[in-house]
C-alpha cells in the first residue's frame, strides 16, 4: 500500500495526476479511510501502530515534505542565527538556518521586514561592549567554537 501511495504522492507533484485505474494509485479518499480503518484497529486493540502503517500515514498527510517548516525552534536557535549573521552578513538564508538547525522558511520567517538584520545589528553592539573585539571577529569565533 506504501508502494501506491507514494506513487500518487509522485505522480502529484510531477503534476501527472490522472484517473485511478490508469495511475496505478489509490485516490486520497480510499486512502483515507484506510488509514483511519487501520489506525482505529490499533486504537480498539491498545497496541501500537505498525511502522509500516506510520510509514503510509507521513506520505498520505504530506509530512515528508512540510514538517520541519512547521516544527517550533529551540530557544537559542534565534540567536544562533544572530551570531551566524553578524560573522557572515552575506550568508545565504540557507547557511543561517543550517548553523541554527531550523527550517529554511523560518530564517526567512525571521528575516521579513530586516527583523532578524536588526537583531544582529544590536547584538553585535552587545558582542563588542562584552568581548572587547569587533562583533564579527567575536561572532566568527563563536561559531568556529560550535561547529
Amino acid at each position: 500500500m506504501l508502494d501506491l501511495v507514494t506513487a500518487r504522492e509522485d505522480a502529484r507533484n510531477a503534476g501527472k495526476v490522472g484517473p485511478v485505474r490508469k495511475e496505478k494509485h489509490i485516490a486520497d479518499a480510499c486512502t483515507g479511510f484506510l488509514v483511519a480503518a487501520m489506525i482505529e484497529v490499533c486504537a480498539t486493540a491498545s497496541v501500537a501502530p505498525p511502522p509500516a502503517l506510520a510509514a503510509i500515514v507521513r506520505v498520505h498527510f504530506g509530512t515528508d515534505n512540510y514538517a520541519a517548516a512547521q516544527m517550533r525552534a529551540d530557544q537559542g536557535a534565534y540567536q544562533r542565527a544572530m551570531i551566524f549573521k553578524i560573522a557572515y552578513p552575506e550568508a545565504s538564508q540557507s547557511k543561517i538556518a543550517r548553523f541554527a538547525r531550523v527550517a529554511r522558511t523560518l530564517v526567512s520567517e525571521w528575516n521579513k521586514d530586516g527583523a532578524l538584520d536588526q537583531a544582529a545589528a544590536s547584538h553585535a553592539k552587545r558582542l563588542e561592549r562584552e568581548t572587547g573585539l569587533e562583533a564579527r571577529i567575536a561572532a566568527y569565533l563563536i561559531v568556529k567554537s560550535q561547529d
